[in-house]
């Protein structure tokens, strides 16, 4: 059983804004092997879905090579995501800052609370 002693929060910041990050540097590195953005509404949309796949799975592996297909100008392309846990932290370092706010909040208020739950 918990007991709720403090809840503090940043409620503009989520999980999506972790994805987005991921999803952004999928695109630049999408631009850097192809010598070209990624512009497809539904190549856009698999590069987004991949991104999601590659955060959850960041969760509990410290590197992960997520292969997926897109289609693109009229040619579908095998790609691969490649992303560790330490470059996704490096990506969304100042995300994470961002969580730490009102966590120190809590820990400062002194309620004697022996473990802090961050959910969202």
């Amino acid at each position: 059983m918990f007991v709720t002693i403090a809840i503090a929060g940043n409620s503009s910041l989520g999980g999506e804004d972790f994805t987005h990050r991921l999803f952004m540097h999928g695109l630049k590195e999408f631009d850097r092997r192809h010598g070209h953005a990624l512009t497809d509404p539904s190549a856009l949309q698999a590069m987004r879905s991949a991104a999601e796949q590659v955060k959850q799975k960041l969760s509990s592996e410290p590197h992960v090579n997520y292969e997926f297909n897109l289609e693109h100008q009229n040619r579908v392309i095998d790609t691969v995501m490649s992303v560790a846990r330490l470059q996704f932290e490096s990506l969304c370092q100042d995300l994470f800052d961002k969580l730490l706010v009102p966590v120190s909040k809590v820990g400062r208020l002194k309620t004697g609370a022996e473990t802090i739950i961050t959910h969202g």
